[in-house]
């Protein structure tokens, strides 16, 4: 330090660097939402063929699919299936991502859950 720095109080201190901001994994969100998208064609696709699912119904045939709640479940469960395989594969994988892990072990649990959630409303398309 020198004379003139101490007369004015100024110290000479070393400067820390900021951390980085947290980045998100692009490449993991792109998949994610490509995903998300394709999944939604394939609903579009679903709700088009559960339309004709109800073409049998009749008072002679009493299957769950003709009932209110077939219908819904038939018209709703492909789509919160989406919306739970689209949470289920961000939300823990961005914690993970975050603690310094790879988020991409959590694509498969959203790809099993979209799918269960496709199986379930042909099971009642069928029923």
């Amino acid at each position: 330090m020198s004379v003139g720095d101490q007369h004015y109080g100024y110290h000479h201190q070393a400067y820390t660097v900021a951390p980085a901001p947290e980045r998100w994994p692009a490449a993991y969100l792109t998949v994610v939402g490509l995903l998300a998208g394709l999944g939604a064609l394939a609903d579009t696709l679903v709700f088009y063929l559960s339309i004709f699912a109800t073409d049998n119904c009749s008072a002679e045939n009493p299957a769950f699919r003709c009932t209110t709640s077939g219908i819904l479940t038939m018209l709703g469960l492909p789509w919160c299936g989406l919306v739970l395989a689209v949470a289920a594969s961000v939300v823990p994988g961005l914690i993970v991502y975050r603690g310094g892990g790879s988020p991409w072990w959590f694509l498969p649990l959203g790809a099993v859950l979209y799918l269960a959630s496709l199986a379930g409303t042909w099971l009642v398309m069928t029923s």
